[in-house]
């Protein structure tokens, strides 16, 4: 079985672990314990600290998707393919 107790402050919106106990037992014996008073410092993260830039790295170029060719020849394809249905149907209709 274990027991943990974490205690927390708040400052601005940002919670801090201030004390921690932990304990462990095993068939109701206690097997370990320990008790700790830390006192965080720290800041809450920006979302710049997460950029390339913060590691010295440079900033990529974006990626630009390729233009959709088969979409530009599909079209062109059933556009032809249309003009040629209405001229047969129309060479049709003159020879009858």
């Amino acid at each position: 079985r274990w027991e943990g107790i974490y205690q927390y402050e708040s400052v601005n919106d940002v919670l801090f672990e201030t004390k921690l106990s932990e304990k462990v037992w095993y068939r109701d014996q206690l097997l370990s314990a320990f008790t700790s008073d830390k006192v965080v410092v720290s800041k809450p993260y920006q979302p710049h600290d997460f950029t390339l830039s913060a590691f010295g790295f440079p900033e990529p170029s974006y990626y630009e998707s390729p233009r959709p060719w088969w979409l530009y020849i599909s079209i062109i394809g059933l556009v032809v393919a249309i003009g040629g249905g209405i001229m047969m149907k129309n060479r049709r209709r003159r020879t009858s």
